[in-house]
């Protein structure tokens, strides 16, 4: 609606202008001897309406010009701001990527410092563990020293130490048992899961067997269906021949009588001439074209041959449809009889 406004105003404004531009207006001053002036004349030249409708239809023609220059200019502008702004996004994309990549690089770095810092102190602690039973030995050593005189102290302290020994002996007996059911565990699963990958190989192979098997049975089906089918294609040439071969002889002598009966014999002709007409039948045996293919020598007996053709009009066919399909363009000899 708004553009049909538009293009009314602009009509208007043409129309306006081209009047103006097609009106004349003259003022004549002639004194005459003393009389008064007369007024001057004032001429209106009529507007041809056919340049008015012609000057309206440049200015539409004009307008629709620049509206189409200006939709193709936005087009265009259009598809610079999609390329420009999928380049963006594939360029903010790439950002976001490297950025996270970054990112997992920071906190792998991280991981890995925090990992070194934890080394380091338990390092740390093992060499102040070290020192302190290095310094633990020297005392006991001092301690044992001191108490070398005190027999039954030392007796008692012998003790404690076997018995310390055999709580150590069981716990690392326990240790042992523990470690050996594990490895006992770690064995079984591994049998277990050798077990499994050896099933899911004769799987995999008794598949692929059945694969083979059903391709060789699906070729040897795909062979037999194609020996079949071209024993069948030669079975039915073989047929087709015999039947246009019977159908030849057949409608070739009822097609010698008939155009022998519609021939004329052209003035001075004898008799022994024959030639070879190709014939273009129609479905139902009607006559399209005749010509002769192979040229009796006498041109007066080709043209009657020809035209006999034409008068008998319509061929007999044969009912066999394929057969027919043959004798729709076929060639034989013409040899009118005595």
């Amino acid at each position: 609606m708004r553009g049909r406004v538009t293009r009314d105003i602009l009509l208007a404004i043409a129309l306006h202008v081209v009047v103006v531009l097609a009106l004349g207006l003259s003022f004549k001053f002639s004194p005459s001897s003393g009389g008064p002036k007369q007024p001057e004349a004032i001429q209106a030249v009529a507007v041809d309406e056919a340049q008015v409708q012609q000057a309206m239809e440049e200015i539409e023609t004009n307008r629709e010009q620049a509206e189409r220059k200006r939709r193709e200019k936005l087009e265009a502008l259009e598809a610079e701001r999609k390329a420009e702004q999928e380049r963006l996004e594939k360029l903010r994309e790439e950002r976001e990527a490297e950025a996270q990549r970054q990112k997992e690089l920071a906190e792998q770095r991280k991981a890995e410092q925090e990992r070194l810092e934890k080394l380091r102190k338990e390092q740390e602690a093992e060499a102040q563990r070290q020192k302190e039973l290095a310094e633990q030995r020297k005392a006991e050593q001092e301690r044992l020293e001191e108490l070398r005189k005190e027999k039954e102290a030392e007796a008692q302290r012998q003790k404690e130490l076997a018995e310390q020994r055999k709580a150590e002996q069981e716990r690392l007996e326990k240790l042992r048992k523990e470690q050996e059911a594990e490895a006992q565990r770690q064995k079984k699963l591994a049998e277990k899961r050798k077990k499994e990958q050896e099933r899911r190989e004769q799987e995999r192979r008794k598949q692929e067997r059945e694969a083979r098997e059903a391709a060789r049975q699906r070729a040897e089906e795909a062979r037999k269906a194609e020996r079949q089918r071209e024993l069948k294609e030669r079975l039915d040439m073989e047929r087709q021949q015999r039947a246009f071969s019977s159908a030849k002889s057949q409608y070739i002598p009822l097609w010698q009588q008939q155009i022998g009966q519609a021939w004329i014999r052209p003035p001075g002709v004898g008799d022994g001439l024959s030639c070879v007409i190709q014939v273009r039948l129609g479905a139902s045996g009607e006559v399209m074209s005749a010509r002769v293919v192979e040229s009796s020598g006498n041109d007066a007996f080709d043209r009657s041959a020809a035209a006999a053709v034409q008068r008998v009009g319509t061929l007999p066919m044969p009912q066999d449809p394929q057969v027919a399909a043959q004798f729709r363009q076929l060639r034989f000899r013409f040899t009118p009889q005595s």
